[in-house]
């Protein structure tokens, strides 16, 4: 079996997704579905995660969860304690795992809140 080239370029790269895209349908959502003071802690943050030159798949990432979050915690991170961000480990938690197991899905959700709450 071949190799076949998609165009006549060698150095030609696909893009499976346009992360610029969901990066700016990601803000659009934190400012639709957010308070103004959630928006501004979220895109500062971002500035950091831009400084850290992470990919910007992670930065996707990062932002849907910590828009996630923020649904869930309804609150603004501003005035969160530990007693919150105790309550909201536990509820992603019994969302998303079985039986107390932990799961991909919470493991990078407590990485992620932790990043952003240390920050």
């Amino acid at each position: 079996m071949s190799k076949q080239q998609i165009s006549g370029s060698k150095n030609t790269t696909i893009k499976l997704y346009n992360y610029d895209r969901i990066i700016t349908r990601t803000f659009t959502l934190i400012q639709k579905d957010l308070s103004e003071n959630n928006f501004r802690v979220i895109k500062k943050f971002d500035r950091v995660l831009v400084n850290e030159s992470l990919s910007d798949a992670r930065r996707s990432k990062i932002l849907s969860t910590l828009l996630s979050l923020s649904r869930m915690l309804k609150k603004n991170w501003d005035e969160v304690n530990r007693e919150d961000i105790e309550q909201l480990v536990y509820n992603f938690n019994k969302r998303f795992s079985k039986d107390g197991q932990e799961t991909n899905t919470t493991s990078e959700r407590k990485k992620i809140l932790k990043n952003f709450y240390r920050w």
